[in-house]
């Protein structure tokens, strides 16, 4: 496994956002996001705004605690 994989998998919960601003930046995500779609613990999620980004993020926090 990967060094990243084997730290993703040390968390009970994951969650990840990427903020882009380039088209080319969100298919590079994209593919990035692939990579680790079967861990079950990391969600990724890719936004163009910060607010977005946090919201996502603070929803996550909630359902977790």
């Amino acid at each position: 496994l990967s060094p990243l994989i084997e730290t993703i998998k040390s968390f009970d919960s994951l969650y990840e956002a990427i903020l882009v601003s380039k088209p080319n930046e969100t298919a590079v995500a994209t593919l990035y996001k692939l990579e680790y779609l079967d861990l079950k613990n990391y969600s990724f999620k890719v936004f163009s705004t910060e607010t977005a980004a946090v919201k996502w993020l603070t929803e996550q926090k909630h359902t977790i605690e």
